[in-house]
């Protein structure tokens, strides 16, 4: 049996993007998703995405067999890159990782976790 995570420490809340209320699941995806808005104004990024789409992992008949990312991130030339806000890495994140590299291989994911996420969100 997998033992249970223990989730007291995030505080999910809801953002306003475009007239839209979004419904996110922690704190630190609120606070990237204002930076992202920050990015769209500065021109940086064309848009924004909060868990759009569902990557399933054909053959996968347990444990980890689909990926929702918690971003699309759109750039002005077009590219399209996925971004994942991690307080931390289990190992559950690490399976679905390793099976977005194997299956999906010409999408990048770009993980955001601790100091680096701190960097970022600085700004705010």
């Amino acid at each position: 049996m997998r033992p249970r995570r223990n989730f007291s420490h995030i505080t999910p809340g809801w953002y306003e993007n475009n007239g839209r209320r979004i419904y996110m699941r922690s704190g630190w995806e609120l606070k990237y998703a204002a930076y992202l808005d920050l990015m769209v104004k500065a021109g940086e990024i064309k848009s924004w995405e909060y868990e759009p789409t569902t990557y399933w992992f054909p053959g996968i008949m347990r444990g980890v067999c689909s990926y929702k990312p918690d971003f699309e991130v759109v750039y002005r030339t077009g590219r399209i890159e996925l971004h994942e806000v991690k307080g931390y890495q289990d190992a559950r994140n690490k399976t679905a990782l390793k099976r977005m590299a194997k299956y999906y291989p010409k999408i990048k994911v770009v993980l955001l976790t601790g100091d680096r996420l701190k960097g970022l969100l600085k700004s705010l």
